[in-house]
């Protein structure tokens, strides 16, 4: 038997020619659409209607779908939440305490309402509070009873939520019944603000921040520093260390910042020499890429688009 494989044909399947017009046409069609459902849902914002087919916790729909009602249930935890802030509590002490006390995390209590994003979805820990979320809580003006829109915008391109300055944000007023008062709002904020905060603890932000996701569970990784005279940042998985300890995700997965780094820039560099070596080939690939993508994203375009005209939010969530 020839075991020589040197002369085997692993030829790749020859690029498609796509046209420059082609991918400039695509642009176009996903930026009017785009601009299309902006407008039909800047109209619905501004005259004061909930942007999102979801409701935040403490809060359900009414029947008609149209106005949010306060669930007594969740309001409670809501305000237990915000009285511990004023006792003197961190996030992870409430968080913690919480789910001592086996209180449902959000998604999971929204979810018996059929409401959320997450009632499809199985989650292990239905007592799992985190810091984040008791943070995002605190934070919401919706407690005050006010309806809060245009605190995201979407790029045609990227297709993702932007957080806008909260300047930007709209606000209307006295829209629903609050479950906190102006008073232990204003005061929880204005111990918020006296946390102290560092990126990284020594006043550095981490570069890939917010960037790197496990690829075994799919959750973020975040960053953790070594201050053994080195100043190490390594990066693990945050599913890992929720309880029971590596349930979500079997490991860490730690891999050293200056690794992910170096991973980066070599891609960058091998990327750069194609694009060198075969420039019209390079071309031709991001092209086709491109328009793959810009055809799925039309795609999902006009069913937003279509969705938003006839009101059914839930096509947003």
């Amino acid at each position: 038997m020839n075991n020589d494989t040197s002369k085997t044909n692993h030829a790749a399947p020859a690029p498609l020619d796509v046209k420059p017009d082609l991918v400039i046409m695509y642009e176009f069609y996903a930026r009017d659409t785009s601009r299309k459902i902006k407008s039909v849902f800047k109209a619905k914002g501004m005259s004061g209607k909930h942007m999102t087919g979801t409701v935040i916790y403490g809060y359900l729909w009414d029947e008609k779908r149209e106005n949010w009602i306060v669930d007594e249930e969740a309001a409670a935890i809501v305000r237990r939440i915000f009285a511990m802030t004023l006792e003197g509590y961190g996030p992870y002490q409430i968080a913690t305490r919480l789910a001592a006390d086996k209180i449902e995390i959000p998604s999971v209590h929204l979810a018996r309402y059929g409401e959320g994003v997450n009632q499809n979805r199985a989650i292990k820990d239905i007592y799992g509070w985190g810091s984040s979320t008791i943070v995002n809580i605190l934070k919401k003006r919706e407690y005050l009873g006010h309806t809060v829109n245009f605190k995201t915008q979407k790029h045609f391109k990227d297709k993702k939520s932007h957080y806008v300055d909260e300047s930007e944000w709209t606000i209307f007023e006295n829209t629903h019944e609050p479950i906190i008062t102006q008073e232990m709002y204003d005061n929880v904020q204005r111990i918020r603000a006296n946390v102290r905060r560092y990126p990284d603890g020594w006043g550095e932000a981490a570069p890939l921040t917010g960037l790197l996701y496990c690829a075994d569970c799919g959750g973020k990784m975040y960053v953790h520093r070594v201050n053994n005279g080195k100043r190490v940042s390594q990066y693990t998985c945050s599913q890992y260390s929720k309880v029971p300890v590596g349930t979500l995700c079997p490991t860490q997965h730690r891999i050293a910042e200056k690794v992910v780094l170096s991973l980066v820039s070599d891609t960058l560099h091998a990327i750069a020499d194609y694009a060198k070596t075969d420039r019209a080939a390079f071309i031709r690939t991001v092209q086709e890429a491109q328009v793959n993508q810009q055809d799925s994203d039309i795609k999902k375009k006009r069913r937003r688009l279509a969705a938003a005209q006839k009101g059914d939010l839930t096509q947003w969530n």
